[in-house]
């Protein structure tokens, strides 16, 4: 994806911290999607990053929602995955992708990935690994107060 297309719907999974949700109903919200997995040692280093901007911008139209996407087979198992969220305090929604459904629709090959979503539903914003988090929070605000 280059930061400009529409974005591809979350495939089903089992949510942690949510009910179900659908790209559709956020329309009118910012939402940062991120590919990550529990076992992924980057991945975790970008944890305390997400969970600021969770408390930060909860209050406004924004959400962020973890695609756990396992690399191992032992990364698919939903109790291991309920454990690390709940070990690693991440209290906003998170749909594991077992099957690599969505991470297939967003042409994804690597972990970690953040994707910026507008409030129209198009891609904005993309990066790759660790990182960037000063960028990727002014790209937040600056979607965030656009209407």
């Amino acid at each position: 994806m280059n930061g400009s297309e529409a974005a591809p719907d979350i495939e089903p999974g089992e949510w942690i911290n949510s009910q179900l949700l659908t790209l559709r109903e956020l329309r009118g919200d910012v939402v940062l999607l991120e590919f990550w997995t529990f076992g992924c040692y980057n991945c975790r280093n970008t944890l305390p990053f997400l969970n600021a901007w969770h408390k930060t911008f909860s209050i406004e139209k924004f959400a962020i929602i973890g695609v756990h996407t396992p690399e191992f087979e032992s990364e698919k198992r939903i109790d291991l995955v309920r454990r690390r969220v709940l070990e690693l305090a991440i209290e906003y929604p998170v749909i594991t992708d077992n099957e690599s459904r969505t991470w297939s629709a967003y042409k994804q090959r690597y972990w970690p990935v953040m994707y910026l979503i507008d409030k129209k539903g198009i891609v904005r914003y993309v990066h790759t690994g660790e990182g960037a988090y000063d960028e990727t929070e002014r790209k937040i605000r600056e979607l965030l107060a656009e209407d």
